[in-house]
């Protein structure tokens, strides 16, 4: 589960308000199944699950949230052209909402089996395969909200 790492860490880095307050901030998986072609010999795989993204206490606007989310799944989800983020909000009062965010999201992971037997298994999840999605190379964005700087990233 190197996504519920990397996606904590990259938005701990990218909003500066989660950064500061780390507690506000919790990544958990839900709905995890693998899946995988029952005539296949080989052990080729996919883990197919939801990352779910809960921001307590948010004051900000939820574009600072939702814009290096958008950023990370786009270069972590992997699969198809059409993508869905889904959300839920409590108001907890007139300046504070919590916001669950869930992201389905899947690993394949390939599996080979050896002349000696031995299961060669190779997670295709790498970093080299991300492909960023604001422009042609990676870069550094900043967010900008009302004339304030409410978030900043490098795309992954």
């Amino acid at each position: 589960m190197r996504k519920l790492d990397a996606l904590r860490e990259f938005m701990l880095k990218s909003v500066a308000e989660l950064g500061k307050h780390p507690d506000k901030l919790q990544v958990w998986t839900d709905d995890g199944k693998l899946t995988f072609k029952t005539l296949d010999p080989a052990p080729t795989h996919k883990n197919r699950y939801t990352i779910s993204v809960l921001v307590t206490e948010w004051s900000g606007p939820v574009e600072a949230l939702t814009m290096p989310l958008l950023n990370f799944y786009k270069a972590n989800h992997g699969e198809g052209d059409e993508g869905e983020i889904a959300f839920e909000a409590e108001i907890i009062d007139r300046d504070r909402v919590d916001v669950l965010f869930k992201l389905s999201m899947h690993d394949k992971v390939v599996g080979i089996i050896d002349d000696d037997g031995t299961v060669i298994v190779k997670p295709e999840c790498s970093p080299e395969s991300q492909v960023p999605w604001f422009v042609e190379k990676p870069g550094q964005y900043t967010l900008i909200w009302d004339g304030e700087e409410i978030a900043k990233w490098t795309t992954p």
